[in-house]
């Protein structure tokens, strides 16, 4: 389903909603977290990895969905890195893959869908550097 934007945005941050953020002390989670919590009528959730919350773990995730019912999820939990990264720990990259398919499995227990919202970001830098070097790449 396509969000119309003004009316998604309008709603965050004006009408009482219960938001769900995955990944909330992440880079983006954080921010994200800190700027929705600016309309005190929307209830915040908050499921992280760095407080053991695996994302990988179907049941567990349809449990917390089932018992909170949230209206939008903004889906911000992953691994993420340079391609230097992920050469390291392929591993990492399937359990992204399975979050990113059990955040939406687990969604299709409740009875009124929730908006989902994907921040995925595989590499941040820091402006002006030249971290990634492609000519330098094994």
């Amino acid at each position: 389903m396509i969000v119309n934007s003004w009316e998604f945005k309008y709603k965050i941050y004006h009408v009482s909603m219960k938001i769900l953020i995955l990944g909330s002390n992440g880079f983006f989670g954080r921010a994200i977290k800190k700027r929705l919590k600016l309309n005190k009528k929307n209830k915040i959730l908050f499921l992280t990895k760095s407080k053991n919350f695996d994302f990988t773990d179907l049941n567990k995730l349809e449990k917390f969905y089932l018992k909170n019912k949230p209206e939008i999820i903004i889906n911000c939990a992953g691994y993420g890195g340079s391609i230097h990264y992920f050469a390291k720990k392929p591993a990492d990259t399937l359990d992204s893959v399975r979050m990113y398919i059990n955040i939406y499995k687990a969604s299709e227990k409740l009875k009124k869908k929730p908006k989902i919202v994907n921040c995925l970001a595989n590499c941040v830098y820091t402006a002006n550097q030249n971290f990634q070097i492609e000519k330098k790449w094994d």
